[in-house]
Parts: C-alpha cells; sequence; structure tokens
C-alpha cells in the first residue's frame, strides 16, 4: 500500500494516538488531527453515515470511528468524504500498488463525473474517485465473449449497464444458499493475530485454514474431532451447482478445481466453543435449533437427576436491581424445576 506524503500544516499532539491503518482505502493519522470537525460533518451531514464522532473531554478529546474502533473494523463505507474533507493529513487516500484490472485493449477509463451518474457511486466523495481514477473502466463485450472464468485472477465486480450475461460457477454454492440468511465472517478482525478461544494463545489464521481445493489432502489445524465425527440434521449437497449451459466448454475436472465450503466442524470449532455450562465439559451441537433444544433438555435432566444437589441458585447482591426483597443466599430446586 502506498499512501500520499505530504507536509503536516500544524504541530503534532504531544499525546500521541498513532496511526490507523486498518482500512484497505483511508490511512489515519491520529496525531495529526486538529478536531476541525470537518470530517465529522462531511460523514454526518453530507453522507449521513454516522461513523464519526468526538470522544472524550478537555485536552484528551479526539476523533473516533463508531466507539473508538479502528476504521477497518468500524460501519465506515469508505466512501472518502472524511478524507477529502480533512485539512491536515490526518485522513489520507491509499493508493493500491501492483494491482491490475483484467481489461481488453479497448477498456476505457471512466471520471468522477461519469461514474456518478450510475446510481452505484451516486454517493461517492468525487475527489475520492478521481484519487483512485483506473480503478474502474468500461469496456464492451461481443455476444457469447467470456467476461471471466471462476478462479483466474481479474477483476473483482462487474456491473451491468447495457444487455445480459450469463453466469456458471461450478464450485458448490449449496453452503451459500439459506433459507434464514447467511453468517458473514468479518475477514478483516479474523486475518489479524487473534485468540484462540476464551482463554487460548495469540494465533495467526492463513488462508489455507479456511479455503482449499477438494484435492488438497491435509489436516485441519483448526478442526475440533467431536464435530467432525457427529452426525446433523442438515448436509451440504455438493452436487448443487448452477446449470452449466456456460458460454464456453468446461475444461474436465481434476479434483482440484472446487473451494470446498468452509464447515464450522473443520475450521471454527477449536476456537469458537460451543460450551453452554461450566458443570459439563462439551458443547451443543452445531444443527438446527430445534436440535440444539433437545440436546439441552436432555443434557440438564440428565445432570440433575445424578447430582440432585448440586443444582442451586446463588443470590448476586451486584444484580439486584429491581429494589425487590433479596432471595436467600442459597434455594435448592427440585429435579422438576
Amino acid at each position: 500500500m502506498r499512501r500520499a506524503s505530504m507536509a503536516l500544516r500544524f504541530a503534532r499532539r504531544t499525546v500521541s494516538r498513532g496511526a490507523d491503518d486498518s482500512s484497505l482505502a483511508i490511512a489515519v493519522d491520529h496525531d495529526a488531527c486538529i478536531l476541525c470537525d470537518r470530517c465529522i460533518r462531511g460523514c454526518d451531514e453530507i453522507k449521513n453515515n454516522f461513523a464519526l464522532g468526538r470522544m472524550g473531554k478537555g485536552y484528551s478529546a479526539g476523533i473516533a470511528f463508531d466507539l473508538n474502533s479502528p476504521m477497518g473494523d468500524s460501519t465506515c463505507i469508505s466512501c472518502g468524504e472524511c478524507m477529502v474533507s480533512c485539512p491536515t493529513g490526518a485522513l489520507t487516500n491509499k493508493g493500491v500498488v501492483g494491482t491490475a484490472i483484467a481489461a481488453g485493449r479497448d477498456a476505457q477509463s471512466l471520471t468522477a463525473e461519469e461514474l456518478h451518474r450510475l446510481p452505484v457511486f451516486a454517493g461517492v466523495s468525487g475527489t475520492f474517485l478521481e484519487l483512485n481514477r483506473g480503478a474502474i473502466v468500461k469496456q464492451r463485450y461481443r455476444k457469447g465473449e467470456v467476461i471471466c472464468r471462476e478462479g483466474e485472477f481479474g477483476s473483482t465486480a462487474f456491473y451491468i449497464l447495457e444487455g445480459k450475461a450469463q453466469v456458471a460457477i461450478a464450485t458448490p454454492i449449496a453452503h451459500v444458499k439459506t433459507q434464514g440468511g447467511t453468517i458473514q465472517l468479518n475477514h478483516a478482525i479474523h486475518m489479524k493475530p487473534i485468540r484462540r478461544g476464551p482463554n487460548g494463545p495469540i494465533v495467526q489464521l492463513e488462508c489455507d485454514d479456511c479455503h482449499r481445493p477438494a484435492g488438497v489432502n491435509q489436516g485441519w489445524p483448526y478442526a475440533d474431532k467431536a464435530y467432525v465425527m457427529a452426525a446433523s440434521s442438515y448436509s451440504l449437497d455438493l452436487s448443487e451447482v448452477l446449470p452449466n449451459d456456460t458460454l464456453w466448454t468446461p475444461k474436465p475436472l481434476t479434483g482440484r478445481e472446487n473451494m470446498i465450503p468452509a464447515k464450522f466442524a473443520t475450521t471454527c470449532a477449536a476456537c469458537h466453543l460451543l460450551t453452554f455450562d461450566k458443570r459439563l465439559d462439551l458443547g451443543v451441537p452445531h444443527d438446527k435449533p430445534e436440535v440444539v433444544h433437545v440436546f439441552l433438555i436432555r443434557k440438564f435432566r440428565e445432570y440433575i437427576a445424578a447430582r440432585p444437589a448440586e443444582v442451586r441458585v446463588v443470590r448476586e447482591p451486584t444484580r439486584d436491581l429491581t429494589g425487590k426483597p433479596l432471595l436467600p443466599e442459597v434455594r435448592i430446586l427440585t429435579p422438576a424445576q
């Protein structure tokens, strides 16, 4: 990554908050901030994103994203309005070095004015678009021409202005087609050094810890054998793919092209424990809610029947918020309760 260098017009603050390099588009230097509030006004009053605000009081006051989160982990959408409003260099544009768009020879670079005519770019700062000119190009394709192939390095998104396009994918998509929505993984957090489990060591995840072709046969470092061996009421139909009437003839599959779906048992279970009671050294099934409910009822019934004297409700004075008389220090529950 590369950021624009510029001489600061104002002296740095004596109390350093350091730099925030978590955003992919904007570099943050808190020490260069003079609390002019122009970034806040741009974010809140112009764009209505409300991701920026002041924190602290007096000499310790500063600008913060959300509740003082790193910019890359906040609700910021990287529209660039705060960056173009900053007069000091506390917020500067990042120029991405070494990336290339997979565009043909007739690709046409678009200006900020042309991009603003498209609804998807209507709310993005014009200065921000100009600073990143060349990141978006316009190109025409003939009927039957292939735009991109799955697995090949190239552009990250396409916006169709005219015409239609067919999409065909060989990777199984059953794991993303759910009735109740999908869980979206925060890659920005998981690709940083992170604690393994509640009390485990700090680990650094790699991409192939979760994403691998089907032909790779090696152990998963964050798997849990109990969940790998456990049966579930749902299954991933690996044969469910989009119709293969593609614009080109698919190559014969060798078993190494398809990225297998990430599963809780092999990629998540070692860090995200599903334990539910400190007296029971086991976790709930990674399954549908009704299956989990039946499992909990059965385990608690078994435990209470075997150790009825251990089931107690302990008074917690710190949680006496209602003003009602406190319960006895301990009361024994019956098996029926």
